[in-house]
């Protein structure tokens, strides 16, 4: 039982191809036209940008630099005006020569350095030791010494160590942030 009036809804009207009729053709759609590159623009301008600022850097330097003699040139006359008019009163200056003795290396060679102790933490107690005697080798009076070639058993490495009397007590120091004291 189907009522007339209830259907089925139709799509709407379209024109069907007839016998012997193609069907409609439909286009693709057209190619995009191909983009050009801007790359030889890019370089143009940054080759004139360059050019320019080349242009501006040696136009400063060469006016600047007429600039700075003239202006020195001004700087000298204002001198010169100036001490011209200045009044000046001639100071007394004495000066004392007070002799200083030499040090006395053969009352200093009487001085033993009988003890040492490491200075830091980062000292071996070997390389106190290897300092100590180095020291001792090289000491002609003079405690301010540069001893080279101190070897470290810690590191198995050679070290140059600078020593300076401080007081009573010469200081050694050196290496990798090494201290010995001897006194």
């Amino acid at each position: 039982m189907t009522d007339p009036h209830w259907q089925q809804p139709q799509p709407p009207n379209q024109p069907q191809p007839g016998p012997g009729q193609y069907p409609p053709y439909y286009y693709a759609p057209a190619p995009e036209p191909e983009k050009k590159s801007n790359i030889g623009i890019i370089i143009l301008g940054f080759l004139l940008t360059l050019l320019l600022v080349g242009g501006a850097v040696l136009a400063t330097l060469y006016f600047t630099s007429k600039d700075s003699s003239s202006a020195s040139e001004e700087t000298s006359m204002t001198l010169q005006q100036s001490q011209e008019s200045e009044v000046s009163t001639p100071q007394a200056t004495i000066t004392e020569t007070v002799d200083v003795p030499a040090p006395d290396r053969e009352r200093n060679k009487d001085r033993t350095y009988t003890s040492y102790e490491r200075g830091t933490s980062v000292t071996s107690k070997g390389f106190a030791r290897a300092v100590y005697s180095a020291f001792q080798a090289e000491y002609d009076g003079d405690p301010n010494i540069t001893l080279h070639d101190v070897y470290s058993s810690a590191t198995g490495k050679y070290y140059t160590m600078r020593c300076s009397e401080e007081g009573s007590t010469v200081v050694c120091r050196g290496g990798n942030n090494a201290v010995v004291k001897i006194y």
